[in-house]
């Protein structure tokens, strides 16, 4: 009985332990609840290495302090993290982020909550495309380079095309590019990307030129100088003068001359429109002309009273002629070497010997020259290449008269007023006449008026473009260049000059 006593207390303290066990379904035994979100005024697109404030909220049956908070991300670095909140930043690389934290109560029961971030790509920036607008004589290599960044320092990939010509040589963030054979308006086109999408596009453009049949301007009143191409396309704008007043090519060694009046100096280009050399200290330089067969320059000064010959490298004073008398223009004979010079300050044409000696002075002895007189205010002058024949304007008696083989006729053409220039077509045997007081250009031969084309005002220069026989006006109070055809058809017109007074055309090689 006794043994039976025991067994009854002994069943009921263990029922008694049973019943004070815990309930496994007790919400007391329930892990964390983790919940991310991103704080208030996040940017809405996520750039690399930017950061954002993510915040935590947990809750646990245990206190707070007692949660151990673990912060991991699937790429990225965090700045900072708490048990409330963290600050990450961003990866380098674009992509789309996991961000997950893990809250461990005493019991090391766990919760967690992740959230995915976007981290976007910033497109590359194309710093430089040079040149950007160019002119490439047809058939010629051209270089074209880039400068490009990338605010996540991306790899760049750069890709170039031509919409006509050939590129050459492709060196990454280069090319050589060789021009087509035909006049064209070409695009250089350039994209540069990286590896996650962003891409920059430029373009460069290349008007595609002859250079035969190209003209150069001396756009007086805007103080610079303009190449155009045959086209009337501006291809190169140079600056930095004052009064450009004359302007004149030698095409055997591609070399541009101008005159500018108000510096009083003489600038060589070459046809690129470098600047090569600067010729200073002429006196009131009136007008240029080149010696084909060794390119030296002849000047005539009408302040200094004087006519200069200046090597073809701009750099020296060969030969100096003193004595005249305000001389204003001066034309040569490309066969026999003659220099022929409007003196008029005393009313004649000068012709010097093409071996007068230095400072050879024309008042004190006439061993190397001869002088043409019956004129009063002779003002310009033109030497037909294959005839040698002279043919002056004279402003005052408006009329045109012509030397040849020392003789002076006068050609018989009435109704001029004022005249200021003459230009030969050597193709055809005439010569245009800028008669500027009739606002009109006049195209004549030894009988006289040929044609006529009229609608200018006051047009100071021209020029005969001697592969086709085109003509080019500089249409001083128009502000504007005209050109024409030989039959004095005007094909086009370029307008944004200022007092245009110098013209001239490269003849090709």
């Amino acid at each position: 009985m006794k043994r039976y006593s025991c067994f009854i207390v002994s069943l009921f303290f263990f029922v008694i332990i049973i019943a004070c066990k815990k309930d496994p379904a007790s919400p007391k035994d329930k892990p964390p609840h983790v919940s991310l979100s991103l704080a208030n005024e996040q940017p809405s697109v996520l750039l690399p290495e930017n950061q954002i404030s993510i915040l935590v909220e947990i809750t646990d049956e245990d206190e707070l302090d007692s949660i151990e908070v673990k912060w991991s991300a699937s790429a990225g670095t965090f700045v900072s993290s708490s048990k409330t909140g963290a600050i990450w930043q961003a990866s380098k690389t674009p992509g789309i982020y996991a961000i997950r934290v893990e809250g461990i109560d005493l019991k090391r029961q766990s919760g967690e909550d992740s959230l995915l971030v976007s981290v976007g790509n910033r497109a590359p920036n194309i710093l430089t495309l040079t040149p950007e607008n160019s002119a490439v004589v047809l058939g010629n290599l051209a270089s074209f380079a880039t400068t490009a960044s990338d605010s996540d320092a991306h790899v760049l990939d750069y890709s170039w095309k031509a919409s006509a010509g050939e590129i050459q040589q492709e060196n990454e963030n280069s090319i050589v590019w060789l021009a087509p054979q035909e006049p064209a308006y070409c695009q250089i086109y350039l994209e540069v990307a990286d590896a996650f999408g962003g891409i920059a596009h430029d373009t460069a453009h290349v008007v595609v030129y002859r250079e035969a049949g190209s003209a150069w301007v001396a756009d007086t009143g805007n103080n610079r100088v303009l190449k155009l191409s045959a086209d009337g396309d501006v291809l190169i704008t140079k600056t930095g003068f004052i009064s450009p007043n004359k302007i004149k090519i030698d095409a055997i060694r591609r070399s541009t001359w101008i005159l500018d009046f108000a510096l009083r100096n003489l600038t060589l280009l070459n046809l690129e429109g470098e600047n090569k050399a600067v010729f200073e200290d002429l006196g009131g330089p009136a007008d240029l002309s080149v010696m084909q067969v060794n390119g030296n320059i002849w000047v005539v000064e009408t302040d200094s009273n004087r006519v200069v010959e200046i090597s073809n490298d701009g750099k020296n004073l060969v030969r100096q002629f003193l004595g005249f008398n305000h001389p204003s223009a001066i034309g040569l004979d490309q066969r026999s070497g003659g220099i022929y010079i409007a003196n008029t300050g005393n009313h004649e044409i000068v012709m010097l010997q093409t071996n007068t000696p230095n400072k050879y002075d024309i008042k004190t002895t006439d061993t190397f020259h001869t002088t043409f007189r019956e004129f009063d205010t002779p003002v310009a002058l033109d030497v037909d290449l294959h005839t040698q024949e002279v043919w002056i304007v004279d402003n005052f008696l408006e009329s045109v008269m012509t030397i040849k083989e020392d003789q002076l006729f006068n050609i018989g053409v009435s109704g001029l007023r004022l005249p200021k220039s003459v230009a030969i077509d050597n193709t055809t045997r005439t010569a245009w006449i800028a008669d500027t007081g009739n606002g009109r250009i006049v195209k004549i031969n030894k009988n006289g008026i040929i044609s006529e084309v009229t609608g200018f005002l006051l047009p100071h220069a021209i020029a005969v473009d001697p592969n086709d026989g085109n003509l080019w006006v500089a249409d001083t109070e128009n502000d504007r260049i005209v050109k024409c055809a030989p039959n004095g058809e005007k094909l086009f017109t370029v307008y944004g000059f200022s007092s245009p007074q110098g013209i001239t055309i490269n003849p090709g090689q």
